[in-house]
């Protein structure tokens, strides 16, 4: 498990938000300041790495040596120096193709990694994928095809002065080069279409990226600069909000977050407000599913607006996401004694059918004379069907979830109990949160639950 950091506590003079126990770290705060930021290592050096010691993006002495070299040799034709994929092993390698590639008009993907990250474990197959599919070049002949971008992968745990010298904060982290120069910088994990974009980018030709390039308002000198912390939590969410998002995209949204919230340009409080209620979601979608981690989360999050600002919609999304997962964790326990799986709980066809067969076990009683066994079963559908709901928003799906909100509150109406009638609604007007007040299904809802309040 993790403890999320109290209001307020800065680690290394940073404020963090929640990270998932990952990559075979053990229990620990993530207010922890000897923890480096590639989260789950001891730091063994005596100064702080990651936000405490870099707050700043550099080009790198490798690189800038590499760029302002004198040119090599004539590679041979073959360029047998040159595959699609590469494993740094030593410095000197790496000046060398920089070097080639430059000399080459060959665009560069650096792909710097971890064993122990779970996110590169996703991404890196992306973009090898994307470099050996990117179209090749001839040579001047037309005799010899070539690459015409070659990824670049950098292991942080072999080469840490290579990641020390381009302050590399986050796994994973993706460059891109051309003419000796950083070109773009990502932080994090990236969908397919955004891996192979990032490529199809760096395998242009040097003459269409200056022609691009002039199009754009020259703003910034540095083009290695790194996104705008408001960016990196649009890209979190981004991550979150992807169907099916797992645990690996929660982890690489933490580091994103993380890098955000210690950026040297603060975040308005509305912006800092949904990076934690990001971080939340984080927690949620951990397996097991961090559920005091996510609630200190949302109270951070509405600190970091104080109630001198609107409350951002994502506080009320992570609040709610964080009652279905504890309403369906509940039920797991309550109803799935024989489930293996303690770190999450049954999908939504295992509720539907555990519903069914309540269903018909009511119905095969009914007649017996066994009052107050018939009312634990109608207690039981009733909070199976209010679980189903949770498990169902969980998934993503709308209609199904607040169609299943709106059932157990019938029941509940008809069952006659204020209290379960309380929580039926509690529960459809958190269905209604998690996918947001203007969400179709939502909007419907909302109606149909008023008027089943009042029969």
């Amino acid at each position: 498990g993790v403890e999320a950091c109290p209001a307020g506590t800065r680690a290394s003079g940073w404020a963090r938000v929640w990270t998932p126990r990952a990559r075979g770290a053990t229990h620990r705060s993530i207010c922890d300041p000897t923890m480096s930021t590639f989260t789950g290592r001891r730091s063994h050096d005596a100064a702080p790495r990651g936000f405490a010691a870099s707050r700043s993006w550099g080009s790198g002495r490798a690189f800038a040596s590499a760029a302002s070299s004198p040119p090599p040799p004539p590679a041979p034709d073959d360029d047998a120096g040159l595959p699609p994929v590469v494993e740094i092993e030593d410095p000197a390698q790496l000046q060398d193709i920089v070097t080639r590639a430059t000399q080459g008009d060959i665009g560069l993907v650096f792909d710097f990694y971890a064993q122990w990250c779970g996110p590169c474990k996703t991404l890196t197959p992306l973009l090898e994928d994307a470099v050996i599919k990117a179209p090749r070049k001839l040579n001047a002949d037309g005799t010899h095809s070539l690459p015409s971008v070659v990824l670049v992968k950098i292991d942080v745990d072999k080469h840490a002065g290579i990641s020390d010298e381009l302050r590399i904060t986050s796994l994973p982290t993706t460059m891109t080069m051309r003419d000796g120069k950083l070109v773009d910088t990502v932080v994090g994990a990236m969908s397919p279409a955004e891996a192979e974009a990032l490529v199809a980018k760096a395998a242009a030709p040097s003459d269409d990226q200056k022609s691009s390039s002039s199009h754009e308002t020259n703003t910034n000198t540095n083009p290695a600069a790194p996104p705008s912390p408001a960016d990196l939590v649009d890209r979190a969410f981004a991550l979150l909000d992807a169907p099916s998002a797992s645990e690996s995209a929660a982890a690489a949204a933490a580091d994103l977050l993380n890098a955000a919230l210690a950026s040297e340009s603060a975040l308005p409080p509305a912006a800092k407000a949904r990076a934690y209620a990001a971080a939340a979601r984080c927690a949620l979608l951990a397996r097991p599913p961090d559920v005091p981690g996510a609630r200190a989360m949302v109270a951070s999050a509405r600190l970091a607006v104080g109630g001198n600002f609107p409350e951002p919609e994502a506080i009320a999304t992570a609040e709610a996401r964080a009652s279905l997962t504890e309403l369906a964790l509940d039920a797991r326990d309550a109803f799935f004694k024989d489930w293996k799986d303690a770190k999450n709980f049954p999908a939504s066809d295992a509720f539907a059918a555990r519903l069914d067969a309540l269903e018909t076990e009511k119905v095969s009683s009914l007649g017996d004379g066994d009052d107050d066994s018939q009312r634990q079963t109608d207690v039981n559908v009733l909070i199976l069907t209010r679980s189903l709901a949770a498990v169902l928003a969980l998934e993503g799906d709308a209609a199904g979830a607040v169609a299943a909100a709106l059932a157990a509150t019938k029941r509940s109406v008809r069952f006659g109990d204020d209290g379960h009638k309380k929580k039926a609604r509690e529960t459809c007007v958190a269905v209604f949160d998690a996918f947001g007040q203007k969400h179709p299904e939502a909007i419907a809802g909302k109606r149909k639950l008023a008027n089943l309040w009042f029969v």
